[in-house]
């Protein structure tokens, strides 16, 4: 298993216009389709992977390479980032677009708002558990975790997804 060490980032804001069609990298990992532009800022997309669709407001260009080295090719990765998202189904019968259209064509831009943002790290490891049914194993595995046998740390980081805080969830 190999270990992912964090290393801060510099980020540098890059100018970009976005065109319906643009296939756009978000700096968690995720490819976005650009499938509405309703202002310079805001962008209905698609998770090409999923298919859900979500409202990005405030989208911003960036460059980010490892803090305290100067940008080159090789450690240069360009993204975009949002300062509010509103997720939608992945089922386009679902969505009202022309409702979409009409509240966010002619909305002011997100630019000095302030958003609540819920950073979750994803840890994650595979335990060898022996036992009679799947069942018990995990009854087993959450005991052991429990009681703390099963202690998961930086050697276990898988990733970590930054989502806009909803105090219903």
């Amino acid at each position: 298993m190999e270990t992912v060490k964090y290393q801060p980032k510099t980020y540098e804001r890059v100018k970009e216009t976005y065109s319906q069609g643009d296939v756009l990298h978000n700096l968690n990992g995720k490819d976005y389709k650009v499938m509405e532009r309703y202002r310079p800022d805001c962008l209905l997309l698609m998770d090409v992977k999923s298919g859900e669709f979500l409202v990005a407001d405030g989208v911003a260009s960036f460059k980010r390479y490892p803090k305290g080295e100067q940008p080159t090719k090789e450690n240069v990765e360009m993204g975009i980032e949002w300062g509010n998202g509103v997720y939608l189904s992945a089922t386009p019968s679902q969505i009202d677009f022309q409702a979409l259209r009409r509240q966010y064509e002619n909305a002011p831009c997100a630019e000095g708002a302030e958003f609540q943002i819920e950073i979750r790290e994803i840890l994650s490891r595979v335990e060898n558990i022996k036992a009679d049914s799947v069942a018990e194993a995990i009854d087993i595995a959450m005991e052991m975790y429990k009681n703390e046998e099963i202690v998961l740390d930086d050697k276990d980081y898988k990733g970590v997804d930054y989502i806009p805080y909803n105090k219903e969830r």
